[in-house]
């Protein structure tokens, strides 16, 4: 904002504390206000969503990583056994 940057008013009221929140949606009509509040509950909810999406992210590689480790050391013990023959 301090290099004159746009940014909409529900995205800055996204992070804000409750009362300032408050003190700026004063500033505007009601049908305004209502129309920022449909717009801040969505940013919220993809905030949830993009949230759940990453853990699923999170899982699914540790899966995957799991599953190489056990190939490696499967692989490990292949490699052991001839060495010990």
């Amino acid at each position: 904002l301090s290099t004159g940057a746009k940014v909409s008013v529900p995205y800055l009221l996204l992070d804000s504390h409750t009362s300032v929140t408050e003190k700026i949606m004063k500033e505007y009509t009601e049908e305004t206000r209502k129309y920022y509040q449909e717009q801040l509950e969505g940013y919220e909810k993809q905030r949830e969503e993009d949230e759940e999406a990453k853990l699923r992210i999170d899982q699914l590689r540790n899966l995957h990583r799991n599953v190489f480790m056990r190939h490696v050391h499967i692989e490990l013990g292949k490699i052991w056994e001839k060495k010990d023959s």
